[in-house]
């Protein structure tokens, strides 16, 4: 399961909101959550992100997550191949 907390300001002057963006299996949807509620589902698709089922959401919304996610991953990706060289030597 991945879990990964996402705080965005929607709002000028307004508290953000920290929403949680969960995955349970490597190629399924990431579900949207604010606290205990989900808000929605969104996916991968080949030209960026998609919503696939809940409460609509903006699309620049979904590609601003989907952009989150995947710096997220790139970033998790060069740590372990950082980590690998280092103990390689």
């Amino acid at each position: 399961m991945v879990k990964i907390d996402y705080l965005c300001e929607l709002f000028d002057n307004q508290l953000p909101y920290l929403y949680t963006l969960l995955q349970l299996d490597v190629n399924d949807v990431f579900c949207v959550c604010i606290g205990d509620q989900l808000v929605g589902t969104i996916k991968k698709v080949t030209n960026g992100w998609e919503q696939i089922g809940g409460r609509e959401m903006s699309n620049e919304f979904i590609a601003d997550i989907g952009k989150f996610i995947e710096c997220k991953f790139l970033n998790a990706s060069l740590e372990n191949v950082k980590e690998t060289l280092i103990t390689s030597h």
